[in-house]
């Protein structure tokens, strides 16, 4: 969402205002093109300070500030995946429920999560959170980043299992070549003599 859809360049807003005999004024034209500079820079951070409320479209200084919060080191990152980071973080705080973990891993990875609670057969006392994850559309997942992001979270007494599940494309290419089968018994022909099979 844009705040200033109706103003292209600041210069020829102000100049539309004035009197059509300023256009001949050479000093006057240069002080609105000064004037349309500044209006055109207010207009560009007015318009950044907008999009710094929302994590999707923050820019890095303010994603830096949520990671100094949140007390994360994504420098090596690209800023889509610093922002991911930082909304799955801010999503997963409060009280922990399937959902939230659902909502973390969702945020992350952008494909859909299925949580299941599994009794182990070996004890019936003993049950483990299976959560199944798929890939998702991002061009970059990093899988440890989502499973930092869930060991914060999930308390120590629950035990959790994650199953991530890939689709790709697989090309598979056979080559063959065909050898002479047929080797002469060593020591029965001399160097250099033709052999006819």
């Amino acid at each position: 969402m844009k705040l200033f859809n109706y103003v292209d360049n600041g210069f020829e807003e102000l100049l539309s205002m004035y009197p059509s005999f300023y256009r001949e004024v050479y000093e006057m034209i240069e002080i609105l093109k000064t004037q349309g500079n500044i209006s055109d820079m207010l207009k560009k951070d007015m318009q950044q300070v907008f999009f710094n409320q929302f994590i999707d479209t923050a820019d890095s200084k303010t994603i830096s500030a949520f990671e100094k919060i949140l007390k994360l080191n994504n420098s090596s990152k690209t800023l889509d995946e610093r922002r991911r980071i930082v909304k799955a973080c801010l999503i997963s705080s409060g009280k922990l429920s399937a959902s939230k973990i659902t909502d973390i891993i969702e945020m992350y990875t952008g494909a859909k999560v299925e949580i299941t609670f599994e009794t182990e057969s070996y004890d019936a006392d003993y049950d483990t959170l299976v959560i199944n994850a798929e890939r998702g559309s991002g061009n970059i997942i990093d899988v440890s980043d989502v499973m930092k992001l869930i060991s914060n979270k999930i308390t120590a007494h629950i035990f959790y299992d994650v199953m991530w599940f890939f689709d790709f494309s697989v090309a598979v290419e056979t080559f063959f070549e065909i050898y002479n089968p047929y080797v002469p018994a060593c020591g029965q022909y001399m160097c250099g003599q033709d052999i006819l099979f």
